[in-house]
């Protein structure tokens, strides 16, 4: 009896011992030590073959509706969705481990039907993908020549550090993922290219972020792995593009 007793206040004891413990949550040693401004003003455009024309529109590429060249056109949320949007842009400067990397922050509309066997109710959400670059790919940004495509290659973390709509719900819990070590940050990622090209000394043009793996030799719009600007593109001022840099 003493036995059973002495067990059962061992067991007890433990057991406060562990249900005391302080509850942490996991976090990361990675640091934002600098923030650029967030960019939003830029216009999306794509060659309507239909209508032969090019249709704007700011912060999506669609090619659907009616435009001409000059007009650029709002389009609602809901409809953003349906196509390739981006909301804006916004570079932070990551300290990890003693080294450098810059993140991508790339907030756009995602959409989906609540009853998707019919297609009926679409919906969407603001969802922020989050792109890792390291120091030297980054620094490409800095250097674009007239006329030449610049491709950075990036640490895609759009399905292990994404804000929103599936994803992490903070920026802190996502950034908990993506640098949870150095070994992880190198090794478990997706390799995604950045398409940039500068059209004068006025003009920047790029392309949302695309898979390595996706084939475009099908499409007009670009062969290989390389989207074609010839067909659809973002373009900014470079002095917008300007504040990116940090």
């Amino acid at each position: 009896m003493k036995k059973v007793l002495l067990l059962a206040t061992f067991f007890c004891i433990n057991l406060t011992q562990l249900l005391s413990q302080p509850r942490v949550d996991g976090g990361t040693k990675a640091q934002v030590v600098k923030s650029s401004p967030v960019v939003t003003n830029f216009v999306g455009w794509a060659y309507n073959d239909e209508h032969k024309k090019w249709c704007g529109c700011y912060n999506a590429i669609s090619g659907w509706y009616r435009n001409n060249n000059k007009v650029p056109r709002r389009m609602s949320p809901e409809d953003m969705a349906v196509d390739d949007n981006i909301i804006s842009l916004q570079f932070k400067k990551i300290k990890f481990e003693g080294d450098t990397y810059y993140l991508l922050c790339v907030p756009y509309y995602k959409g989906k039907y609540r009853y998707p066997a019919i297609e009926e109710d679409w919906y969407c959400k603001k969802t922020i993908n989050l792109y890792v670059f390291t120091e030297d790919e980054y620094n490409k940004l800095k250097h674009i020549e007239d006329g030449i495509t610049t491709i950075c290659s990036i640490n895609d973390t759009s399905y292990g550090g994404g804000i929103g709509f599936g994803f992490y719900e903070t920026f802190a819990s996502a950034m908990a993922n993506l640098f949870e070590s150095k070994a992880k940050l190198l090794a478990n990622h997706y390799t995604y290219k950045f398409h940039i090209k500068k059209e004068d000394g006025n003009t920047i043009r790029f392309h949302n972020l695309t898979h390595l793996d996706v084939d475009y030799s099908t499409d007009i719009r670009g062969t290989g792995n390389r989207p074609n600007f010839n067909f659809h593109y973002y373009e900014m001022k470079n002095a917008i593009f300007r504040l990116l840099l940090i």
